[in-house]
């Protein structure tokens, strides 16, 4: 059984009976430890087989908002295969406004990342730099699976990478006034 990656995406829901945005959702998913999943009845190309998600596998979070650019958000392990809750567990962890089903997936060692990655980033790089994905159609639908470690590797690196220059230039422009003496009261 090996190691299967993926990119769990999440998006501002406007339409329905409740309005919350990708990272509201995402939060309180990432709070609860359970993805939810709604399974998808459309079984096209780029359509995840939900069945190959697996404990042990290893997903990174992707944000899409409308007017923003969509980046990356976290990683976790996943922690069950999909799995429908029964009544008590379901009646604990969902919340209909939050979108919340009654599928999904445990996660564990959930990592929420506090600067986000540009999904620009990749441009150029991985599967989108060696002409292997169209980089707009790749991130269709709700789940992908990575075609390999190296690709999911390729995220996290730029991660870090982005991370380390973000906070070595906040050093480097971290501005410090100089203390002054203090000037003796004067009447």
């Amino acid at each position: 059984m090996a190691t299967k990656y993926w990119v769990f995406k999440v998006k501002e829901e406007s339409g329905g009976l409740y309005r919350r945005s990708g990272i509201e959702i995402y939060s309180h998913r990432m709070s609860d430890g359970f993805w939810s999943i709604k399974e998808d009845s459309e079984k096209t190309k780029s359509a995840a087989d939900l069945s190959q998600l697996e404990k042990g596998d290893r997903a990174v979070f992707y944000l899409v908002e409308p007017g923003r650019e969509s980046r990356f958000l976290g990683t976790a392990s996943v922690d069950s295969a999909l799995e429908k809750l029964d009544a008590e567990k379901a009646r604990a962890i969902i919340h209909k406004d939050f979108l919340d089903t009654d599928q999904g997936v445990f996660l564990t060692g959930i990592d929420k990342w506090v600067k986000h990655l540009s999904v620009e980033c990749l441009r150029g790089k991985g599967p989108f730099g060696d002409g292997r994905v169209k980089f707009s159609p790749f991130f269709k639908g709700n789940l992908k699976q990575l075609e390999s470690r190296e690709d999911y590797e390729i995220i996290i690196q730029e991660h870090k990478i982005n991370s380390d220059l973000k906070t070595t230039h906040q050093k480097k422009m971290h501005f410090v006034p100089k203390q002054r003496k203090k000037q003796p009261y004067r009447a």
